[in-house]
């Protein structure tokens, strides 16, 4: 759980690819093309929908920085969602 993606959806690469980073109780990661978006949501919703509001979230989704997605980096404020002072 030290990914600051865990159970998010992230928008990547030029090609619109959505991943879902789940983990844990929320599943593996998946990955889907820019045609299959919809497809991966409602899989999602249908199999993890009930475990927590993750799998709910609608768009649009963070897009990764290069340097990976540590719980540190957000905590620099490298990410949203992170403070803008590190511990």
């Amino acid at each position: 759980m030290q990914d600051v993606f865990y159970g998010r959806y992230v928008d990547a690469g030029p090609d619109r690819w959505l991943v879902w980073h789940g983990r844990g109780l929320l599943g593996p990661m998946r990955y889907a093309c820019e045609l299959h978006r919809g497809d991966l949501t409602a899989y999602l919703r249908h199999h993890y929908g009930t475990l927590g509001s993750q799998p709910w979230k609608m768009g649009p989704y963070p897009r990764p920085l290069i340097g990976g997605g540590t719980i540190k980096r957000a905590q620099l404020g490298r990410y949203p969602g992170g403070s803008s002072f590190a511990i």
